[in-house]
């Protein structure tokens, strides 16, 4: 395992204090820069035990472009897709700017901004799961009084009602919830594991 964990914390510790966006420090492909990555995700390790971590993968027969999308894939909290859009990167100069609205929306739904900047990437990702359950649970039990409603109110003159009332159908992580009044958090937060694929899903081979 090359990295550990990025807590989102050093990421935008490290972007403030050295003025770069990791952004583009993952866009180009060099030892240096996939160091300066390994640091990050080892909780802010020495450069040297970082080169350290890359000559080992190396000599366990890791090209660099494995070692490249590994990276990315723990930057990014999840394995990504090869299929996946990604999103136009030019509106997010660096990944602090795209955490910062993500916090923002899920301070909404009661996350601290303090709460959010303890978390890991991978942790995020357990908190969108969550919360995608979360409202899919909300809507159904909203779907189930509105039938009830419905069928009090309105059977003779609509007719007779389906048994069951309708339900959320999520078949992929945010496919079904574009018309949902919190779409706007889900989609901010699927933005986040997509943003790679615009200028890292290259490496895939595509």
């Amino acid at each position: 395992m090359l990295t550990r964990a990025f807590n989102l914390e050093n990421i935008k510790k490290y972007e403030i204090e050295n003025n770069v966006s990791l952004i583009d420090i993952l866009n180009t492909l060099t030892i240096d820069n996939m160091a300066i990555l390994i640091s990050i995700g080892n909780n802010m390790c020495s450069e040297e035990l970082a080169y350290e971590i890359i000559d080992k993968a190396l000599d366990e027969g890791k090209g660099i472009v494995d070692i490249h999308n590994e990276i990315r894939d723990s930057l990014f909290g999840r394995a990504l897709e090869e299929d996946e859009s990604g999103i136009d990167i030019t509106k997010c100069k660096t990944l602090t700017d795209v955490f910062m609205n993500i916090s923002m929306n899920l301070m909404s739904v009661g996350v601290s901004y303090s709460e959010f900047w303890s978390m890991n990437t991978s942790e995020m990702h357990i908190v969108f799961n969550n919360l995608i359950h979360k409202i899919k649970a909300e809507t159904d039990r909203r779907m189930a009084e509105y039938h009830g409603l419905a069928g009090m109110i309105g059977a003779a003159a609509w007719g007779k009602l389906p048994k069951e009332p309708p339900k959320m159908e999520i078949t992929r992580r945010i496919d079904g919830l574009d018309d949902d009044e919190d779409s706007d958090t889900i989609n901010n937060f699927s933005n986040l594991t997509k943003i790679a694929s615009r200028y890292g899903g290259g490496y895939n081979g595509e």
